[in-house]
């Protein structure tokens, strides 16, 4: 077997810098999915953050309800809406059998939650536990405006 002595200075070093160039497209392709990564988990965030901010909105409308003042409530859905936060809130006579409830809906955005309460002069009074994250009425049409 021969040793062959390189003379030449120019390929002295060439492994070097090809394995700092391949630690270095390494490090680019390993940065790039952590980027990816980075911005899903933001977005996922943001999504989180809007959904508990509707959420925060839609449950003070419902308490908000109760320091208005309320016709009796009808088959129709009677609304006011809060020109600040820009949420709304409804009721209208529940059709539920069990007993004479008064369906309250607040609205922020597209999130709703709903609340059985009942109307004493004017104010509704809220019902312990009828706190409600969908429609309780048995026809959907009965929980659209």
């Amino acid at each position: 077997m021969k040793i062959v002595k390189l003379t030449n200075m120019t390929e002295q070093g060439f492994s070097t810098m090809g394995m700092v160039l391949v630690l270095s497209l390494l490090g680019g392709i390993l940065l790039a999915g952590l980027n990816k990564l980075v911005l899903s988990q933001q977005r996922h965030l943001n999504q989180q953050k809007d959904y508990y901010h509707a959420v925060n909105h839609t449950l003070s409308s419902l308490q908000w309800s109760t320091t208005l003042n309320w016709l009796a409530a009808t088959e129709q859905w009677q609304c006011q809406y809060h020109q600040h936060a820009k949420f709304s809130v409804c009721i209208k006579s529940s059709r539920l059998t069990a007993s004479h409830f008064i369906l309250v809906k607040g609205q922020y955005g597209e999130v709703k939650h709903y609340h059985l309460a009942s109307l004493s002069h004017g104010k509704l009074i809220m019902e312990k536990g009828h706190w409600l994250d969908y429609c309780p009425e048995k026809q959907s049409a009965d929980c659209d405006e």
